[in-house]
């Protein structure tokens, strides 16, 4: 059961991530180009990086909290400083969008 659920939450996280990754670069080329449509670009990709992140930080973190030993603990430790630092990002990108 629980090697079926660490299946599922790796499939989900390699999904999110390309699904993220393929909003960032139509948001960086509707910058590039300046298109009208950024700020909405802007809205989906913080609201998508957002709900990815409380995601991760409620499943998949907590299961490596518990499943995965001191050194599991310490790689989530780390995940939730980089979420703390994209937040931080995101509010900085937000403003300059607006």
């Amino acid at each position: 059961m629980e090697s079926e659920r660490g299946a599922l939450l790796y499939a989900y996280a390699v999904r999110s991530h390309h699904f993220l990754e393929h909003l960032s670069e139509q948001l960086l080329d509707a910058m590039r180009s300046h298109a009208p449509d950024v700020d909405v670009l802007w809205r989906t990709l913080d609201r998508e990086l957002r709900i990815h992140m409380e995601t991760e930080e409620r499943f998949v973190l907590s299961a490596f909290a518990t499943i995965g030993g001191a050194a599991a603990l310490d790689d989530a430790l780390a995940i939730l400083r980089d979420h703390a630092y994209f937040r931080a990002q995101m509010l900085e990108i937000g403003t300059a969008i607006d």
